[in-house]
């Protein structure tokens, strides 16, 4: 059983734990980068079946901010970006249900 750790000691835990998954982010990235493994991937939808969707950048920069409020920078970037994941998600099941339809009334009338 876990005891509860106090505000300063949960704090101290978090960036501890932040630190090494800093390193973990930092040594996959250059990896990625140094293999140079890019996937594109081209899909065409109709004209009229596209949704207004607009693009979402998120940009965190350190620029000498102390590290709490740079946390709190990647913390509300990974909110923005929780949420635009899950309005696309919605978005994906939506099509993904109209084709479903359109497969199907295509079954049927053969």
């Amino acid at each position: 059983m876990s005891k509860k750790l106090s505000p300063e000691a949960a704090h101290e835990k978090y960036l501890y734990n932040k630190k090494y998954m800093d390193g973990y982010w930092e040594r996959r990235a250059s990896r990625r980068a140094s293999t140079g493994n890019k996937v594109s991937v081209e899909i065409s939808i109709a004209e009229e079946l596209l949704p207004d969707i607009e693009r979402v950048e998120v940009t965190v920069c350190r620029n000498g901010h102390t590290d709490e409020r740079y946390i709190k920078e990647l913390e509300r970037a990974n909110k923005t970006l929780n949420s635009e994941n899950r309005r696309l998600t919605k978005l994906l099941t939506r099509y993904q249900e109209i084709i479903r339809i359109g497969i199907r009334q295509l079954d049927y009338e053969k």
